[in-house]
């Protein structure tokens, strides 16, 4: 008799079926990780327009008041701050769209919302920043005046 060589079709299929649950479980964990780490971009992105906003905006104030001429002019409208937040046009976190965008943002895109009322001669100016309810975070908004 001679000795067989090489695998079982048992011993094959239990491979296989081994294989395909290690990959479904490492697909469900990339999966998580990658809703993860688009929702850090975006709540890393709002806090950074909140940040940017209220320095640019007090180092123009601050300059104002000193009676200094300043180059630091504030934006008057929700383009003008989108265009300083986002110069080089960075994407959102799903890649589709920019980071930055006007109105309330989008939920879809993760893009941070740039809204802009009143008129800052008048001084009744203000940004409103939106961070729109992106995957498992929720909206929030902050008004800076």
């Amino acid at each position: 008799m001679r000795n067989a060589v090489g695998f079982t079709l048992i011993e094959l299929l239990v491979a296989v079926l081994v294989l395909g649950v290690v990959a479904s479980i490492a697909i469900a964990a990339y999966e998580t990780y990658v809703e993860e780490s688009q929702s850090t971009v975006v709540s890393d992105n709002y806090k950074a327009a909140i940040h940017y906003v209220r320095n640019h905006y007090l180092r123009a104030e601050s300059a104002l008041a000193m009676g200094m001429s300043t180059n630091e002019a504030v934006a008057t409208d929700a383009t003008g701050w989108v265009s300083l937040l986002n110069p080089k046009g960075h994407p959102a976190p799903t890649l589709a769209g920019s980071a930055f965008t006007e109105g309330a943002g989008d939920a879809a895109l993760g893009s941070i919302g740039i809204d802009v009322t009143g008129d800052y001669a008048d001084g009744d100016y203000s940004v409103t920043i939106t961070q729109p309810a992106f995957a498992s975070l929720p909206p929030v908004s902050t008004v800076v005046a």
